[in-house]
C-alpha cells in the first residue's frame, strides 16, 4: 500500500494527465457521436405516420404507438417536443377529448388526458394549448388554455366563438357574439379587453418576424365601409384605414404589401355619359291647368299638347329617379378606386382611378407596386330621349340595366401600366406605360422580391406560354421588354429569378431553366415536373410512373446544375416539406414495402416501413 501511495506521489502529475486525456477522449467520443447522430435527418424532425391502422408518434430518435385508430388533429409544440392529438369522446359524437405526449428524460411518455369534451379545432403557441369546451349547463363554448408545463387549465371567458393565436405570444385574441354583434378581445397579462365591435373579418399571421393580426371592421363613419386594423403580438391594434371599400386579404403575404381601396371623390355620374339634353327645361315645365287652355266647346290642342310634353317630362323624371337611385347604391356606376399599400413603413397612395376588375397582379414584397389597366369614361351616342322612347314599351328597371350596359361599354381602355408608389411619400405615386404588353391573353407576375416583372402571354398555335420580363430600376421604372422563352408548359419564382420547364414535343418530359440576371441556364432534363420546397431548393420529378393505385416518381435535388437523388419510386402524393430544407415522403419499393423517408439537403435516411399515410411533419 506504501508503494503504491509512493508511486502516486512520484507521478501525479502524470496519473493527471493520462486522466485528463482520458476525459477529453471521452468528451471526443460524446461530441463526435451527436455530431454524426445530427446529420441524420431523421433525428431533428417531429414526425407523425400512419402504420398498420395506428398513429405512431416519432420525436427525434424515439417512437410510441398511439393505439386509439381514431387518433387525429395531431399538433405539435416543437419547442418543448410535445405532441397533442385528439380522439372522438365517449361523451358525445360531435366532441373530443385531448392528449399529448412528450419527449421527456430520452423517452416519449405515455398519452397524457389535457381535457374532455372540447371541440374539434385547437391550437398550440408559447408552450399552451387553446379550445373551446361545451358548458354542460350553458351549452355554450367556454374558452379554455392549458399550461402543459405546470398541468393547469383555465376558462378564460364564456361564449366564445373563436381563438386567434400568435406564435410565441402570450398575448392572444378571441371572439364573442354579442346578440348579432360579433366582437373581438385580446387577452394578455391575465385580463380580457374588448377591442372592437362589428367585427368582419380577423385572420393571423404567423409565418413571418413579426406575427399579427389583420382585422376588419365596420367603419364608425359609415357602416358601408371599413375600417382596417393591423396588430402585432408585441404592440397595440393599429388602424391603417377607415374608409376602406376593399381589402385584397386574398393577395396578402405575411410581412409584405396589404392593398386596400378606398371611393374617390368623384365616381362617374351617368350624366357624364348620357346627356341629359331635357333638364335645364324640365326644370322650369309646370303642370298644365286645364282653365287656361277650356274653350267653351271643347279642349284647346294646345292644352293636349301641354299635357303631353308634361307627361314625357313626368316619364323623364321617373327615369332619373331610377338611375340616381341605382348611382347611389353603386349598382349603376363604373367603380373607380384609389389603392393603398400598407407594410411596414406605413401606407402609401400606389394607384388612383382604377377599376378593381382590371387590376392583374401585386408586387407582395418590396416597393409596392400594381400592373393594371387604365380607363376612361367617354360620352355616348345614347341620351336620355332615347331612354325615354324604349320605356314606352319596357318596364322602368329594363332602362336601368340598358343604362348600366351603356355606362360599362363608355368605358376605354387606355393601356396596361406599372403604378408605383413611394416608399418615403404616402402620397407619392407614379405610373409608367407596359404599351408592349396587352391585357387580354396577358398574365403578369412580379418576382419575389418585386425587382422584376414577368409576363406569360398564352402561344397563338398552342395552351403553352411565351415568357417576357423587364426589370425594374430604381426608379421602379420598367426597362424595355425582353424574350426569355417560348413555349413553355410550367414555371415557378424564386427570388429574382424563374424557374421553368419546356416540354419536349409528343413526350411528357422535358427541360428545366432558371431566368435571372445572368441569363438562362439549363438545370436538368427528362423532367416530368418540378417544384420549390420550403427553402427554395428546386426539386425535379423524373421517371413518372402509374397505375390505378397511385403514382411514383423519383426526385432529385437540384443545385447549380447538379442533381442529387433524393428518394426512388416515391409516391406522389406523399410528399411534405418542412423549413429548412427538410422533406418527408413514403417510396414504393420493390418489395412494395412503403417505406417512410426523411431527407435534408440531399441526404435521405430510411425510417420504416409498410406505411401508409404521413400526418404530422415539424
Amino acid at each position: 500500500m506504501e508503494k503504491i501511495k509512493l508511486f502516486f506521489r512520484e507521478n501525479l502529475k502524470k496519473v493527471l494527465i493520462i486522466c485528463a486525456c482520458f476525459v477529453a477522449f471521452l468528451f471526443v467520443i460524446i461530441v463526435s457521436v451527436l455530431f454524426i447522430k445530427s446529420f441524420d435527418p431523421s433525428n431533428n424532425r417531429i414526425l407523425v405516420y400512419a402504420k398498420d391502422g395506428r398513429s405512431i408518434i416519432r420525436i427525434k430518435d424515439k417512437e410510441r404507438i398511439i393505439s386509439d385508430t381514431g387518433a387525429a388533429g395531431f399538433r405539435c409544440d416543437e419547442k418543448n417536443k410535445r405532441v397533442f392529438f385528439r380522439v372522438a369522446s365517449a361523451s358525445s359524437q360531435d366532441l373530443y377529448d385531448l392528449y399529448y405526449v412528450e419527449n421527456k428524460n430520452g423517452e416519449i411518455t405515455k398519452p397524457k388526458l389535457i381535457d374532455f369534451g372540447i371541440k374539434e379545432n385547437y391550437s398550440v403557441s408559447d408552450g399552451k394549448v387553446y379550445y373551446l369546451k361545451i358548458n354542460e349547463h350553458s351549452r355554450t363554448s367556454d374558452g379554455c388554455v392549458c399550461d402543459v408545463s405546470e398541468n393547469k387549465i383555465s376558462v378564460f371567458s364564456d361564449n366564445v366563438s373563436e381563438i386567434i393565436t400568435l406564435r410565441d405570444s402570450e398575448r392572444f385574441y378571441f371572439t364573442k357574439m354579442h346578440s348579432l354583434n360579433k366582437v373581438l378581445y385580446s387577452f394578455d397579462n391575465g385580463e380580457p379587453k374588448e377591442i372592437c365591435r362589428d367585427l368582419l373579418t380577423c385572420k393571423a399571421y404567423n409565418d413571418c418576424e413579426r406575427p399579427h393580426i389583420i382585422f376588419e371592421k365596420k367603419s364608425a363613419t359609415d357602416s358601408s365601409l371599413i375600417a382596417l386594423y393591423v396588430a402585432y403580438s408585441d404592440a397595440l391594434p393599429q388602424l391603417i384605414s377607415d374608409s376602406a371599400v376593399k381589402v385584397m386579404l386574398d393577395e396578402y403575404e405575411a410581412g409584405g404589401n396589404l392593398y386596400y381601396m378606398s371611393c374617390v371623390s368623384e365616381s362617374i355620374m351617368w350624366t357624364s355619359v348620357i346627356s341629359d339634353n331635357f333638364a335645364s327645361d324640365d326644370e322650369k315645365l309646370q303642370k298644365p291647368q286645364r282653365s287656361a287652355f277650356s274653350s267653351f266647346f271643347s279642349d284647346s290642342s294646345d292644352y293636349n299638347e301641354k299635357t303631353d310634353e308634361y307627361n314625357k317630362k313626368l316619364a323623364r323624371d321617373k327615369i332619373r329617379e331610377a338611375l340616381n337611385q341605382n348611382l347611389k347604391n353603386g349598382s349603376i356606376n363604373v367603380p373607380l378606386y384609389t389603392v393603398f399599400s400598407y407594410n411596414s413603413n406605413g401606407s402609401t397612395t400606389v394607384a388612383v382611378n382604377v377599376d378593381p376588375s382590371r387590376i392583374y397582379s401585386f408586387s407582395h414584397f418590396g416597393c409596392p407596386k400594381l400592373v393594371y389597366e387604365r380607363t376612361r369614361a367617354s360620352s355616348s351616342d345614347t341620351d336620355i330621349s332615347a331612354l325615354a322612347v324604349i320605356a314606352e314599351s319596357g318596364e322602368v328597371e329594363n332602362i336601368v340595366e340598358y343604362a348600366q350596359s351603356v355606362i360599362k361599354n363608355s368605358v376605354k381602355s387606355y393601356g396596361v401600366s406599372l403604378a408605383v408608389g413611394s416608399e418615403t411619400d404616402n402620397k407619392g405615386y407614379v405610373c409608367y406605360p407596359l404599351s408592349e404588353y396587352t391585357a387580354s391573353g396577358t398574365q403578369f407576375v412580379f418576382s419575389a422580391d418585386g425587382s422584376r416583372l414577368f409576363a406569360f402571354v398564352k402561344g397563338k398555335e398552342s395552351d403553352k406560354l411565351n415568357i417576357y420580363t423587364n426589370s425594374l430600376g430604381v426608379s421602379m421604372k420598367p426597362g424595355e421588354g425582353k424574350t426569355i422563352s417560348t413555349d413553355i408548359s410550367a414555371y415557378k419564382i424564386k427570388d429574382d429569378s424563374i424557374i421553368y420547364m419546356k416540354a419536349d414535343a409528343g413526350k411528357g418530359s422535358g427541360d428545366v431553366f432558371v431566368f435571372n440576371e445572368n441569363g438562362n441556364t439549363r438545370l436538368s432534363g427528362g423532367v416530368g415536373a418540378f417544384f420549390l420546397d420550403s427553402e427554395k431548393n428546386i426539386i425535379v420529378l423524373k421517371n413518372y410512373k402509374s397505375d390505378e393505385n397511385f403514382s411514383t416518381v423519383d426526385l432529385y435535388l437540384c443545385n447549380n446544375g447538379v442533381e442529387n437523388l433524393i428518394g426512388s419510386n416515391v409516391i406522389e402524393s406523399s410528399y411534405v416539406f418542412e423549413k429548412n430544407g427538410y422533406a418527408a415522403f413514403i417510396c414504393n419499393t420493390d418489395s412494395c414495402r412503403r417505406a417512410l423517408c426523411v431527407s435534408c439537403k440531399g441526404k435521405t435516411v430510411e425510417i420504416s416501413e409498410n406505411v401508409s399515410d404521413i400526418l404530422l411533419f415539424v
